[in-house]
């Protein structure tokens, strides 16, 4: 039998918090939660290797309520995640990143894209 992959990565209160989400919005709720536990993880070295119910992530305010030491909510971490809608779907980006409590980093997603698009016509232009 296949455990429930948010049985096995989640602690009791994520779990909790899941549970508590809408039934319509728990699937993306639980992407959400792990690609932050995962950003977390990568920041601090660990990747996969880390028991991710080891720690567990507050969402709302986006936090880290207690680490894979057991430390309680610090503010030297900088979490974010971001819905992306692609036109084949959505998708979930986190970032974790260590940071001085008053000077949080910004974050500016580009549209690649759209912007190879706008560099290959200023070549034109340019050319003709």
């Amino acid at each position: 039998m296949v455990e429930n992959p948010a049985d096995m990565v989640l602690s009791p209160a994520e779990h909790d918090w899941l549970e508590s989400r809408p039934s319509t919005l728990r699937d993306r709720d639980f992407i959400k939660l792990w690609t932050v536990k995962e950003a977390y993880a990568k920041m601090i070295g660990r990747g996969i290797d880390l028991d991710f119910s080891s720690f567990e992530i507050a969402m709302e305010p986006l936090r880290i309520a207690r680490s894979e030491t057991g430390a309680q909510f610090t503010e030297d971490i900088y979490l974010t995640t971001q819905e992306i809608s692609m036109h084949d779907g959505l998708y979930q980006l986190s970032l974790a990143a260590e940071c001085t409590p008053l000077l949080k980093p910004e974050v500016v997603i580009h549209d690649i894209e759209s912007q190879q698009i706008e560099s290959d016509a200023h070549k034109l232009l340019r050319a003709g």
